[in-house]
């Protein structure tokens, strides 16, 4: 049997006076060199950031809004279990969407760079 909560990041401040516009992830990708990619990939990389994010939101909205309708409805068909799995999953989409921020701010300063120093 798993050990409960063993895929926590005790680093991670989950409180709610936590920067939501950061995570470890977002600083570590906002330091990745993009310059030997060429201006064509850095743009196609920072759309896809940005798809990436509104399907993101979508999907969380769609939770959220689930959610709300099974508790207006007195469903409960969630397990303690579930819960927690949907918890954790909801936390890491929270530190996965200022990532793809990250990632794209940077793909698209990149490309300004470059085409400003004319590579």
């Amino acid at each position: 049997m798993a050990i409960d909560n063993s895929n926590m990041n005790n680093y991670f401040d989950a409180l709610p006076s936590a920067e939501i516009l950061y995570s470890d992830l977002a600083n570590a990708l906002g330091k990745v060199d993009f310059s030997n990619m060429t201006p064509e990939e850095r743009l196609h990389l920072a759309h896809y950031c940005q798809e990436a994010q509104a399907g993101l939101c979508h999907c969380l909205t769609f939770i959220g809004d689930t959610m709300i309708s099974f508790a207006q409805n007195n469903v409960h068909e969630f397990t303690p279990e579930s819960l927690c799995q949907l918890g954790h999953g909801v936390g890491s989409i929270g530190r996965l969407v200022p990532a793809l921020e990250e990632l794209g701010r940077v793909a698209f300063l990149g490309l300004e760079r470059q085409e400003m120093g004319g590579n």
